[in-house]
């Protein structure tokens, strides 16, 4: 508060504070740090960065929560260079916590840059968790670009089941018709696709939902299917 109102010797101890580079495991150490580097954003964004740049360039485990509120704040800052600090974090940082906040922030960017590394990392990572969260962070994008990598990824063979069905979920809500969740459960051969395709139709509003869930109650010869396809027809009233 001093230094937004000009106090010099606070700016400078925030500065101070935001910049060193004295690694610590004290959490109170890290929390100090972030609270001064959200203050060095507010009091001045051009020397916010390098600050940033800085901790982000450390890899001792003590420094993760450090890391983690930092891109946080990078993430929210929305400077020029912002989606290319996430996209470098969320590829190279060794913490997978770190990793990500980063793929987190780049769903909330619009540039054409972070929706590619999104669908790369959704596709090539070779952590299951960072790819689903991918296409989660692709989802809350809602761009034309974002939903067409999601609705791709859906068939790809080179990816995780769990990741499949979680672009299936995204994808379900609204960018594939009631024919297109009909056709995919009929081709599915495995129950978790076929049970993520019986929620979607439970939310959609179409009378040819409730005929596919009919259907599916009365000729399925999985019994966990016709249970689930019931419930989802009681949900619907």
């Amino acid at each position: 508060a001093l230094a937004a109102r000009g106090d010099a010797a606070a700016a400078a101890q925030i500065a101070s504070a935001a910049a060193r580079g004295a690694p610590s495991c004290d959490d109170e150490d890290a929390e100090l740090r972030v609270e001064a580097l959200n203050a060095l954003i507010q009091m001045d964004p051009r020397n916010a960065q390098p600050a940033i740049t800085k901790v982000l360039a450390r890899r001792d485990s003590c420094s993760v929560p450090l890391r983690r509120g930092a891109i946080t704040l990078a993430a929210r800052s929305g400077d020029a260079g912002t989606s290319a600090l996430l996209i470098s974090t969320a590829r190279n940082d060794p913490s997978l916590e770190v990793q990500a906040e980063a793929v987190r922030g780049l769903g909330r960017s619009s540039d054409a840059s972070a929706t590619s590394a999104l669908s790369d990392i959704a596709t090539s990572s070779k952590n299951p968790a960072l790819q689903r969260i991918a296409v989660r962070s692709l989802a809350d994008q809602d761009s034309p670009a974002a939903r067409q990598a999601i609705k791709s990824l859906m068939s790809r063979t080179d990816v995780p089941s769990d990741v499949r069905i979680t672009a299936l979920h995204y994808a379900g809500k609204s960018d594939l018709t009631v024919a297109n969740l009909s056709s995919m459960y009929d081709a599915a051969s495995d129950r978790s696709t076929r049970q993520e395709i019986v929620s979607l139709l439970q939310q959609r509003p179409e009378s040819e939902a409730s005929d596919k869930l009919v259907s599916i109650a009365r000729t399925s010869t999985d019994p966990s299917l016709r249970r689930r396809a019931i419930d989802a027809l009681a949900a619907r009233k």
